[in-house]
């Protein structure tokens, strides 16, 4: 009896550890840009609270990728076709499925929400800040190009060479400048 509990001890275990090891797999971090968010709106937020939808979601991408696959290498119309596509139709119910469970819930929606809002607060400090930088690059060029004249203007020679060189280069502004 003692042997029998060993084993069943050591295939949970083993169980356990695979489930976690899957979990480490199927992080919702690694998924990447979410393109169904059209479809299913939250779904990226709802994948960061919920492992289980995350889990489901990369079942769903597999499943389209193997419907697609199966769409080229057999055709439209084979039975390897037809089973691709209802398991693809079974990942989609099952996304379906989870999300209406999480819209439900009224914390796990509260949690979603607090997601978006600093989502949208780190988006607008992005823009503020990449708006910034190009104010700051466009201060710095101006700055640049005002020494640049002021080096170039401070000797009539040079001037003169200036106006003669952008004079070559610009054929058809030379009798403006002449």
């Amino acid at each position: 009896m003692s042997a029998q509990k060993a084993n069943t001890s050591h295939s949970l275990t083993s169980l356990m550890n695979a489930m976690i090891n899957r979990l480490d797999i199927i992080s919702p971090a690694e998924l990447g840009p979410i393109p169904e968010e059209q479809k299913w709106p939250m779904i990226g937020i709802f994948m960061k609270i919920d492992d289980c939808l995350a889990a489901l979601y990369k079942e769903y991408c597999e499943a389209k990728a193997r419907l697609s696959q199966s769409i080229e290498s057999y055709g439209a119309g084979s039975a390897m076709t037809d089973i691709a596509a209802d398991m693809f139709d079974s990942a989609c119910c099952a996304i379906e499925t989870r999300m209406l469970e999480l819209k439900s819930s009224p914390s796990l929606r509260a949690q979603a929400a607090m997601i978006e809002q600093d989502r949208a607060w780190q988006m607008k400090k992005r823009e503020e800040e990449a708006a910034r930088q190009k104010q700051e690059k466009n201060l710095e060029d101006q700055m640049f190009f005002m020494f640049w004249m002021l080096f170039m203007f401070k000797t009539p020679a040079r001037a003169r060479f200036l106006v003669h060189d952008f004079a070559q280069n610009m054929p058809h502004l030379r009798c403006a400048l002449a």
